[in-house]
């Protein structure tokens, strides 16, 4: 007489407890490609509730690179040698979740209909290159964004000379000097057209950023074109509507004596009382002494306290004008994320170098406090 099945101990684990526990993943499904079965490890890989992949299509499982490797060739070889073994499947979950699997099945014919059990277990090596396709991804990411924040930082740095160039030739040309101020003028766009020869030298060289230099050398000028509007039109002579500042009191910030003084001529110019100062500790020192004026005309790029920090403290402060004041920010930095991030900081309206005296003018007006 044979012997009958050996005893079980009530505390030893039932077969299909082992199967839905255990560390690899066991999934099983039909010809047609529906989940009929899926352990505790396949779905904690996928990030879903326990049964939830039971009954979905294999879409819900595989990746669509997978998906189609299994229609095209491992379900036929199953249906055909009843087994395939180290398939590489890649599982798709929650949020596009990739998981990278081996495969091993082979397909039960003893039931009624066909079933394909499946053993999955993690592909270290695929995996290890995820990460590290990652990694490099993040990396690139950072290395765009540095290269993007130093293409801003030169376009700024070039833009400042530019910008007291071309307004003191657009000064000069008014014909509105007399020796003194011409003789000024004269020596600013030389000393800031030696400046920005330096720049370039500098950027030519190769020795700040080796990788970068052709990209900024060849965005700078296409910057500062971006900056000025095109012309409406050839301009006539005596035709251009002068803008009227007389009464309004404005307060220039910039760390640059150029700019400073050349925004300051402009203005004046335009019949605005100026003040004007070197820095943001400068700026609250004029506003708490000398009172508020009709509009704050700020550098951005400033070392020490900037232009962010400056307006961010004058809106902050518990003074009954903080909220009020019109300030304007004017800078080299021209992109998109730079203005939306001015107007979030406090400013009204955002001014790029080179300025355009016209638009400088017409700017401050606009927005000068009502008295």
């Amino acid at each position: 007489m044979s012997p009958g099945p050996a005893p079980t101990s009530p505390d030893q684990p039932s077969a299909p407890s082992v199967l839905a526990h255990a560390r690899v993943g066991l999934l099983s499904w039909s010809d047609e490609g529906r989940v009929l079965l899926a352990n505790a490890a396949v779905h904690q890989w996928l990030e879903v509730p326990d049964g939830r992949l039971v009954g979905q299509p294999l879409d819900a499982v595989l990746s669509p690179d997978s998906l189609t490797l299994h229609r095209r060739h491992v379900q036929p070889a199953l249906s055909q040698h009843g087994r395939v073994d180290d398939v590489a499947w890649t599982l798709r979950g929650a949020a596009q979740l990739a998981v990278p699997v081996l495969l091993a099945a082979g397909r039960d014919t003893s039931g009624p209909t066909p079933v394909n059990h499946g053993v999955l277990l993690p592909n270290r090596h695929a995996q290890a290159q995820q990460a590290l396709l990652a990694g490099r991804l993040t990396e690139a990411t950072q290395l765009a964004a540095q290269k993007d924040e130093l293409l801003a930082a030169v376009a700024h740095d070039l833009r400042t000379p530019i910008s007291a160039i071309l307004g003191w030739v657009r000064v000069m040309r008014s014909g509105k000097l007399d020796a003194a101020m011409l003789n000024k003028a004269l020596d600013t766009i030389d000393r800031n057209a030696k400046a920005q020869a330096d720049m370039v030298n500098g950027l030519l060289d190769g020795s700040r950023a080796p990788e970068a230099t052709e990209a900024q050398i060849a965005a700078a000028p296409t910057l500062v074109a971006a900056s000025s509007p095109a012309p409406a039109g050839p301009s006539k002579p005596g035709k251009e509507e002068r803008i009227s500042l007389k009464g309004l009191r404005v307060l220039v910030v910039d760390d640059d004596r150029d700019a400073r003084g050349l925004l300051k001529v402009l203005l004046e110019g335009a019949g605005a009382s100026v003040s004007t100062a070197a820095s943001s500790e400068q700026a609250l020192d004029s506003l708490a002494l000398e009172g508020v004026p009709d509009v704050l005309l700020s550098d951005v790029g400033m070392p020490g306290r900037d232009g962010f920090a400056l307006i961010r403290e004058i809106r902050a402060s518990k003074m009954p004008w903080s909220k009020t004041i019109a300030a304007i920010a004017v800078t080299g930095r021209a992109r998109p994320q730079d203005r939306v991030d001015l107007l979030q900081a406090g400013y009204q309206a955002h001014l790029c170098k080179p300025v355009e005296p016209a638009e400088v003018l017409a700017m401050v007006k606009a927005l000068a406090r009502p008295r």
